[in-house]
């Protein structure tokens, strides 16, 4: 399989089929962010690729380390925006996403709880899950220790 990427708007995709592409890096102000190591932690934490929520919980964080504005209007921009990318409803996105943070939780829970730097006594909302990934990659840009990171 031959793959060709491109460079589009500071960004670098790979280019799989006729309509799919994937965003191989995403730049970012305390350093480069690639998607593999999105899809690593998810892997670590159990959502695996049977879960169609991965998909969209990656996409979830790339946009997020974007614009921090997508953590208050979730269910009117987040899940509409990612839904549009996957030409799908916000309301499956929004099952799917609860699906892999409920799998994430009881197949990694302590590696969930390392990455929020804090004990977690419930299951963390979709919204949460996705904060803590991604204040957990801009701490590791930083190379910033959680309790570094929170007195911040």
């Amino acid at each position: 399989t031959d793959f060709i990427f491109f460079l589009f708007s500071g960004e670098i995709f790979l280019h799989i089929s006729r309509f799919c592409f994937i965003m191989v890096a995403v730049n970012h102000k305390k350093g480069v962010i690639v998607v593999t190591d999105i899809y690593d932690i998810l892997s670590r934490l159990g959502v695996v690729r049977k879960y169609l929520g991965r998909d969209y919980l990656a996409y979830s964080i790339r946009i997020t380390l974007q614009n921090e504005n997508y953590f208050f209007l979730v269910t009117k921009c987040l899940y509409p925006d990612v839904a549009s990318h996957f030409n799908t409803n916000w309301k499956r996105v929004e099952r799917d996403i609860r699906t892999a943070v409920k799998a994430a939780w009881k197949s990694n829970r302590a590696y969930l709880e390392e990455l929020a730097c804090r004990p977690l006594n419930d299951p963390p909302k979709p919204i949460e899950f996705i904060d803590i990934i991604v204040t957990h990659l801009i701490r590791e840009k930083a190379a910033a220790p959680c309790w570094k990171a929170r007195a911040e």
